[in-house]
């Protein structure tokens, strides 16, 4: 069987095939945790991914490596790029590239707000790379969801899966050297972990 893991334009899926991707992505991830957790699915819960405390997004400000201006230690999705290089920058600092115990994420796409901003920047990265363990499980292109600019969201018909304790990284690709500017991408996806880790509904 084919994997299918192009990016398409939330505009070009219906509402149903949207929820029917999300539903699936939930369903795989429940059904992976429980397996390797060895519990009921009904102690898991599933959440929101926490850009920070679960994944420590934009935490590396090396501008060699893309990233500048201070490291993020909160919760947010914005980050500055250094685009005075051409380059795959890694949102993530090597000392977090793993994948908390008893965590499991999926992500099975991408949101680009910076158009809500009152003069929005020029888009940063073009292209979105995902690695889990050594291999590359994804690459997305999101400049063609900017042909919707007030709604540029993709989503992806197969998620990429981060189990627990797993390595993995995720970079944006800079393809100009204009300087530096703010990235409004946030990835679509769920966390799966044991209810009262976080939360307990």
């Amino acid at each position: 069987m084919i994997a299918n893991l192009q990016l398409i334009p939330i505009q070009e899926l219906s509402a149903g095939q949207v929820g029917a991707i999300r539903n699936q992505v939930e369903k795989a991830l429940k059904a992976k945790a429980s397996m390797e957790l060895k519990m009921s699915p009904d102690l898991l819960v599933v959440r929101d991914i926490r850009p920070y405390d679960d994944l420590k997004w934009a935490t590396d400000n090396n501008a060699t490596d893309g990233l500048a201006g201070t490291a993020l230690a909160v919760n947010r999705w914005d980050f500055t790029t250094d685009a005075s290089v051409v380059t795959w920058a890694s949102c993530i600092v090597s000392t977090y590239r793993v994948m908390g115990d008893q965590r499991f994420v999926a992500i099975y796409g991408l949101r680009d707000s910076r158009m809500s901003e009152p003069t929005p920047p020029a888009m940063q990265c073009t292209l979105w790379k995902i690695v889990v363990g050594n291999s590359d499980k994804v690459i997305w292109d999101m400049s063609k969801c900017y042909a919707y600019k007030t709604h540029a969201v993709g989503i992806c018909p197969s998620a990429v899966i981060i189990p627990q304790n797993t390595q993995f990284d995720i970079y944006g690709y800079l393809p100009t050297s204009a300087g530096a500017a703010v990235s409004f991408v946030s990835l679509e996806g769920l966390l799966v972990e044991p209810r009262g880790k976080v939360i307990s509904p």
